[in-house]
């Protein structure tokens, strides 16, 4: 696979720089002010009362809303436009063998359909039940989880991925980072339960791995899709 250069002339903040460390953080920021703005303005506010996930139109159309917002607000403007970071430098680019790139997030979406398992069974659940609750999603569920797929995840693969694990590397090196970036990643998505924490921080070293210092988020990204696609919100 081929190596991505870390970073750009045209950067605003150099990789290496606490300033740099600090706008990533900010991109995590505005993640998760768009997460409290769909789950807790957006959804009230269309009506979601069986929360996003019901696949309904008005979950679909309160996840467009969402997604737009945050790629407008944290993609366009705090990352390109603000930092002025290289679709290179945030892995946005394919490697020259994207089909393996493929491959290995399907292996890294084994690996997290094994931990999410088995947390699932060390909290008590039977299999029985588990394979009940991955059947006891609707048609439309399962096409809202495909959509979700190719939007929240794309955010979260460049914002966590993408900026904050290379701005961490360069600072703590790459095994730290991997570590920090997934805590971060977990903390992000307010489940605050110790079982939550730790199968959220354990998917974040799995993407973490998979993007590596400076590989395409393709990988990374494909597992986390997947995650999605199959598990839905479980």
């Amino acid at each position: 696979m081929t190596s991505i250069r870390p970073a750009s002339a045209a950067s605003r903040f150099p990789p290496g720089t606490w300033a740099h460390v600090a706008h990533a953080f900010g991109s995590v920021f505005g993640a998760c002010l768009g997460l409290f703005f769909g789950f807790f303005v957006l959804a009230p506010w269309l009506g979601l009362s069986d929360g996003p996930f019901d696949g309904s139109a008005a979950a679909f159309i309160g996840l467009l809303l969402s997604f737009a917002v945050l790629f407008v607000s944290v993609v366009w403007g705090w990352i390109f436009r603000v930092g002025r970071l290289s679709r290179r430098e945030l892995g946005l680019v394919l490697s020259a063998n994207p089909l393996r790139d493929v491959a290995l997030g399907l292996g890294g979406f084994v690996v997290v359909v094994a931990i999410v398992f088995a947390a699932l069974r060390v909290t008590g659940s039977t299999w029985a039940e588990i394979f009940d609750a991955l059947a006891g999603f609707t048609l439309r569920q399962r096409l809202l989880f495909v959509a979700i797929a190719f939007t929240p995840p794309v955010i979260e693969e460049i914002v966590f991925r993408g900026e904050l694990q290379p701005a961490l590397a360069a600072k703590i090196g790459l095994p730290a980072a991997i570590v920090v970036g997934a805590l971060v990643f977990a903390l992000y998505h307010l489940q605050f339960r110790p079982v939550s924490i730790v199968v959220k921080t354990l998917q974040g070293i799995v993407y973490g791995t998979l993007r590596g210092r400076d590989r395409s988020l393709l990988a990374s990204w494909t597992a986390h899709a997947l995650v999605w696609i199959v598990l839905g919100a479980m």
